[in-house]
This record gives C-alpha cells, sequence and structure tokens, in this order.
C-alpha cells in the first residue's frame, strides 16, 4: 500500500480544478500567445474570471 498525505491530496484537488477551469478558454488552452507575457497576462485574467465568489 503507498502512503499518501491526505492534507496535500486534498490540496490537489484544488489545483487539479483550477486549471481544469484554465482550460476553458481556448487561447490559454493551447497557447495561442507566442511571448510568455502575454501568456501569463491572459492566464491571469482567465483567473479573474474564473474565481468562485
Amino acid at each position: 500500500m503507498k502512503r499518501y498525505s491526505r492534507s496535500r491530496y486534498k490540496n490537489r484537488n484544488v489545483i487539479a480544478r483550477f486549471f481544469g477551469g484554465l482550460k476553458r478558454y481556448r487561447r490559454v488552452a493551447t497557447r495561442y500567445e507566442k511571448k510568455a507575457v502575454n501568456f501569463a497576462g491572459f492566464v491571469w485574467l482567465a483567473a479573474l474570471i474564473n474565481q468562485d465568489f
């Protein structure tokens, strides 16, 4: 049996859902932007739109 940290695994779900939500935005999922700074900007924008209030 493999050991794992329950608290770390719990946080993994949050991260997986976050990136799953970002993949809804085609521009981010396909890395449409060529420059890293532009790509990072769209990731920030998608993350803000994807926030759960």
